[in-house]
């Protein structure tokens, strides 16, 4: 029997799935009163472990062979999303999910979300976008942060070009796989 303060087995799950995403990272999940430690790479000594409070479980965290698109972990000290009264922006075609077209326009690709989560343009409500549409970017340029749990990920281009669209509006929410972006390459 689960209660509203019960940390499930799927929710550890995910939260295990964004760790392995990351590189080097610590993090200590509190819910309830059930915890949850789990460390990776550098910022856990020894081999990378996911301790489960409450109980004697320990589910090593192994390091993907190739990731699908680079995702890691921000510093400690995580940009602020912008203030609740403001909602989602509205992006260039619509905001977050609603009815985007899919078509991406003749050579053109497309920069897609490295995970589900909510999308934002900025490191902090008062700085600037990471991009702009018409701004040249490349391959390891951070254009976005996707937040997850609390945990913000950087979204990085992973093709150097020219932007044309930005697909996702700020504070919006955004599944694994949708276009984020779109970028006619160089």
């Amino acid at each position: 029997m689960s209660g509203p303060a019960d940390l499930t087995h799927q929710a550890v799950v995910r939260i295990l799935q964004i760790v392995d995403q990351a590189e080097d990272l610590e993090v200590l999940v509190e819910y309830g009163g059930m915890k949850l430690r789990v460390q990776k790479g550098a910022a856990g000594a020894g081999a990378p472990l996911a301790a489960f409070a409450g109980q004697a479980a320990h589910v090593p965290v192994t390091q993907p062979a190739a990731q699908p698109a680079p995702a890691v972990a921000a510093p400690a000290a995580a940009p602020a999303p912008p203030p609740a009264g403001d909602g989602p922006e509205v992006g260039a075609d619509g905001p977050g999910l609603d009815g985007a077209s899919d078509a991406l326009p003749e050579g053109a690709v497309a920069v897609a979300a490295p995970m589900m989560g909510t999308f934002y343009r900025a490191s902090n409500p008062s700085a600037p976008p990471f991009v702009e549409v018409g701004d040249r970017i490349g391959p390891d340029d951070t254009v976005a942060l996707i937040e997850v749990m609390k945990l913000f990920n950087t979204v990085e281009a992973g093709v150097g070009g020219t932007v044309l669209e930005i697909r996702a509006g700020n504070g919006a929410m955004v599944e694994e796989g949708q276009t984020i972006l779109v970028v006619r390459p160089d």
